[in-house]
């Protein structure tokens, strides 16, 4: 049986929260920036009047967008690959993979350029990597851009 891949947008007040969009993606691989633009911008002119914080995982982990969603005003956390490369003031880029980062750590970096590609700027990386519990670790730490 094959698996469906679909994108959700939810929208949370309190501890709950409601799916307030949903498609079915026929297609395998991430969405574009384009893609994700024209999905986000209805429900953020829906949601204008309110406090929005977009929190997006892997799928959403394009810095264009969170360019574009600094720019417009919007507050977000976008759950980055291990594989992107961060460039710290006065130093070379590394990718994320390469920070120093040990099980139960928590760090957070200030005003760091993105992507080799795009050399986008300036944006916060938080990093998690939670620590064994119960038998059970994490394989690997999450890296977050945060404005």
């Amino acid at each position: 049986m094959a698996r469906q891949k679909f994108i959700r947008l939810k929208f949370g007040v309190g501890k709950l929260c409601f799916t307030i969009y949903w498609e079915c993606l026929n297609k395998k691989g991430n969405n574009n920036f384009k893609k994700q633009k024209l999905l986000l911008t209805p429900v953020l002119k829906l949601l204008k009047p309110y406090p929005v914080v977009v929190l997006g995982d892997r799928e959403f982990h394009s810095i264009k967008l969170g360019e574009w969603l600094n720019k417009t005003g919007v507050k977000f956390e976008l759950r980055q690959k291990k594989s992107t490369f961060i460039k710290e003031s006065g130093q070379d880029y590394e990718a994320l993979k390469d920070l120093e980062i040990k099980p139960g750590m928590t760090c957070f970096i200030k005003e760091m350029h993105c992507t080799k590609k795009h050399k986008i700027g300036q944006f916060n990386l938080g990093v998690t990597w939670k620590r064994k519990y119960r038998d059970k670790e994490a394989k690997e730490p999450w890296y977050y851009w945060l404005q």
